[in-house]
């Protein structure tokens, strides 16, 4: 098709981040003159394949990231031949203090007189500054192991909403960077808590894929934030995906704070991400650790020669710089609060203003607080405030007789004023108050506005209002406090109920049983105790039960047996906390089960380095066999847990029997579904920690070490696994349930494959 147009003149913007074979696409033999417009230094094009560009020593051979442009305008080949180029040399976005970082890389770069006028991001000292700390980098989680570091998150969101609470910026001035996608996601759910958070839809996508945030988030996200322009919105973005753009303020987290740095060095990044800002530019981030790096230690050392750079930043007030503080810390940032010094700023009306000190735009639209002192048409001063309208004088000046004969002061509008000569006192409608009141009142129907008082039916004394009680002849419903003895020893503290039963008490237990001392509430404590004890039956005679199932918690050493009706409540309770248990040990299985199959490659590999640096294949084999076996220590743990879930069905199962021969009664039936959940669990976990057993018996097997000793030890792994999987099979094989069979028929192709090796080692 492009052969067809047959164009003559080639433009390509930003052409530094267009793949070489895409260029090359459009050099087509019609072509008279290519024009490249990008830059070299800064971000590369986006790959796949990150093995094959040029960040990685083995991609250097395929430099795949490498741009056309970047090729011929920074050619490896001395002798090839150059091409003509113009280079910007002025920049109008960057104030210059900031635009010294960019002269590391532009030497040549010179600052357009416009940018000289770029205030100081108002409340704090200087426009940049690095944030020392050498809090170390969180441990790397999720599917793509990216690295975060939540001390900065935390430093971040205390400074972006530092600089929000100022009248300076609104959250579409700001924006924030980091180089991982993992630091992305945390900044995301911490910073979206203060104001609207604007992703891109290409880190939207990375976060996706990688794991870090459920999609679903960004869809509420988008209705929450459906009338909020994006101008509006807080810019939070890794560093590849804001090229070719730029904030008024910029904040950048560095993350990393180890001995590694990681694609952090890479001079294209670093060239982008130290130029973006306009009018301040903020580092949070170990400045140590990144000095190991040529470029960063040359940027550190622009900030130690502004001196803009220390373990806290120094936050003002910029009416009153002696109202500061120096913050290094989130309760730091939290504990400066607005600057208290008066404002003292004379107003349009005259008046100095008495407010705290605020913004000065905010002169608008705060009313005066000062007493207003206008002459009204009377001759005396209005008494309202500065900021209020003035009304007609109140003040009481002559002296007049009213018609009801006594004597006043009139006010100087001629506004009536009730009189309030004391007449004596009238007893209301309820017969039982009396209130007291003057002339002007005569003619106002009372109600009784005071306490009831009268007895209630459930014995406490009637808080509502007299006369509405006198109106509606009925009390009000009764708010005190039951109070009544509970058998627990507690006083019931619900509201009062009259004759109905007392609720569970939701007090702390402060002696569940003679075994246990918990912190749950009454009403949960009895479900704690799974202790065997001896209890009295109905006929006298002992039965060996549970202890959470009889009342000895007051008196252990003379318990008897619950009713079945307590039990059935009891049996409920319990059964919802082994519910919560078993889906909290699902959980753990495909977390553990993952991690373990996940590090077995890396685990073999390590065997591997082993084994080379023994003198012999031979020597090494007991280390590798005693690290494989230590290595699945989160399924041993796993299959403890699941024995002691057991443990807890088998003991509840038999205090319910115990309760059915007492009372000849019938009680619910442990459920067979969370036996088979358990079992289930179980399998999984044994049949894990049996293929990676295998995994290392085939890794010392495929050894050409033929030495006694290594001939000895792949066997013994491989006999391990065997006996293992005949113990699952001898357990648990003649189970029907589909999810145990299912389980069971993946132990059986394992226990093939290592009886087929078995006979072949002889």
């Amino acid at each position: 098709m492009l052969r067809q147009v047959g164009f003559e003149i080639f433009i390509c913007e930003e052409a530094g981040e267009v793949l070489e074979a895409h260029a090359l696409c459009c050099l087509l033999p019609s072509l008279k003159h290519a024009i490249n417009v990008g830059d070299p230094l800064q971000l590369r094009p986006d790959v796949e394949e990150q093995t094959m560009t040029l960040e990685t020593i083995q991609g250097k051979d395929y430099r795949l990231d490498e741009s056309l442009f970047e090729r011929i305008m920074q050619p490896t080949d001395v002798l090839a031949k150059t091409i003509p180029t113009t280079k910007l040399n002025v920049q109008r976005r960057m104030h210059p203090a900031i635009a010294d970082i960019s002269r590391i890389t532009y030497p040549f770069l010179q600052d357009h007189p416009t940018t000289f006028n770029h205030p100081v991001p108002k409340g704090i000292q200087y426009r940049m500054w690095w944030l020392h700390h050498e809090i170390a980098e969180d441990e790397a989680t999720g599917v793509s192991q990216s690295i975060t570091n939540m001390h900065e998150v935390l430093i971040v969101k205390e400074l972006v909403t530092y600089l929000l609470r100022g009248s300076d910026y609104s959250p579409g001035d700001i924006a924030v960077l980091t180089p991982y996608a993992g630091q992305v996601a945390k900044l995301r759910k911490m910073l979206s808590q203060h104001c609207a958070v604007w992703v891109s839809e290409k880190d939207k996508d990375t976060l996706v894929d990688n794991g870090a945030i459920e999609p679903d988030s960004f869809e509420l996200d988008e209705q929450k934030q459906l009338n909020v322009p994006m101008e509006s919105m807080l810019r939070l973005a890794t560093i590849d995906n804001f090229q070719g753009e730029e904030a008024k303020v910029i904040i950048l987290s560095t993350v990393r704070s180890g001995p590694k740095l990681g694609f952090v060095k890479t001079p294209n990044r670093i060239n982008v991400m130290c130029s973006r800002a306009k009018h301040g530019f903020y580092v949070i981030g170990n400045a140590r650790a990144l000095e190991a790096d040529a470029v960063w230690r040359s940027i550190v050392d622009v900030f130690v020669a502004k001196g803009a750079i220390a373990n806290a930043i120094r936050l003002q007030c910029d009416r009153h710089p002696e109202y500061h503080t120096f913050a290094s810390s989130v309760e730091a940032f939290a504990n400066f609060t607005q600057c208290q010094v008066p404002c003292d700023q004379e107003l349009d009306c005259g008046h100095l203003c008495t407010e705290p000190c605020h913004d000065l735009s905010l002169h608008a639209v705060i009313p005066c607080k000062s007493l207003c002192g206008r002459r009204l048409k009377c001759g005396h001063k209005c008494q309202k405030l500065c900021g209020e309208r003035c009304e007609p004088c109140r003040k009481k000046c002559r002296r007049y007789q009213r018609s009801c004969g006594h004597y006043a002061l009139e006010r100087c509008s001629g506004e009536p004023i009730p009189c309030d000569h004391f007449e004596g006192y009238l007893t209301l409608s309820c017969g039982r108050h009396a209130v007291g009141y003057t002339c002007g009142e005569q003619a106002k129907s009372f109600e009784c506005d005071a306490i009831c008082g009268e007895e209630l039916s459930c014995g406490h004394t009637c808080v509502g209002r007299c006369g509405v009680c006198d109106v509606t002849q009925e009390h009000a419903v009764c708010q005190a406090v039951c109070g009544k003895d509970m058998a627990c020893g507690h006083k019931c503290a619900a509201l009062c109920h009259e004759q109905s039963v007392c609720p569970p008490c939701k007090q702390l237990c402060q002696s569940s049983c003679s075994h246990v001392r918990t912190t749950r509430k009454c009403d949960e404590a009895a479900a704690t105790c799974l202790q065997t004890v001896s209890a009295i039956g109905p006929y006298g005679w002992a039965q060996q039960t549970l202890c959470c199932l009889t009342d000895g918690k007051a008196f252990p050493e003379r318990a008897y047996l619950l009713q079945p009706k307590q039990v059935g409540v009891i049996f409920q309770s319990a059964m919802k906390t082994v519910g919560a248990e078993l889906e909290e040990l699902s959980r753990k299985a495909d977390v553990r089960i993952e991690m373990l199959e996940r590090t077995s490659y890396l685990r073999l590999l390590y065997f591997q380095d082993v084994a080379q640096n023994a003198k012999s294949m031979a020597m090494a084999a007991p280390n590798i066999i005693k690290r494989s076996l230590s290595h699945g220590d989160g399924i041993l743990e796993l299959e403890k847990e699941v024995v002691v879930l057991n443990d807890v069905l088998e003991k509840l199962e038999l205090g319910l029997k115990a309760v059915e021969t007492a009372y000849s009664c019938q009680l619910p039936a442990v459920p067979e579904a969370a036996r088979i959940n358990i079992v289930h669990i179980g399998i999984r976990a044994v049949l894990a920690r049996a293929r990676d057993a295998k995994s290392t018996a085939c890794f010392l097997l495929k050894s050409q070490d033929q030495s006694q000793q290594m001939q000895r030890a792949a066997p013994e792994l491989f006999s391990f696994v065997k006996a293992l999987l005949d113990s699952l099979l001898d357990e648990f094989g003649h189970m029907a349930d589909p999810l145990v069979k299912n389980a069971i028929a993946k132990c059986r192709v394992l226990l093939k494959e290592v009886d087929s090796v078995l006979v072949e080692c002889g």
